[in-house]
């Protein structure tokens, strides 16, 4: 697999490996992180927009991949299938 699958080039305290392999995976230059920052502090609802919209992009995501299912549904059908094993 690629050079950041191996346990030791990882440091999960900080999360540096994955961080450098998201972006060169999906690059996130300055000008762009400034751009949010700005569009943040213009405004204040803009956060609580983008957490909808990640919402909403799961609950679609879960949907398709045919597991859409409340939270506890899916951990109380975990547990009872677990009993019948």
């Amino acid at each position: 697999m690629g050079d950041g699958d191996d346990a030791d080039s990882c440091d999960w305290s900080t999360g540096t490996s994955w961080f450098e392999e998201e972006d060169r995976e999906d690059p996130y230059p300055p000008e762009r992180l400034r751009a949010e920052q700005t569009a943040a502090e213009a405004d204040p609802a803009y956060p609580t927009q983008l957490w909808w919209g990640k919402r909403a992009a799961d609950r679609r995501y879960r949907a398709a991949t045919g597991r859409f299912m409340p939270t506890h549904k899916a951990k109380r059908r975990s547990i009872w299938e677990e009993s019948l094993h």
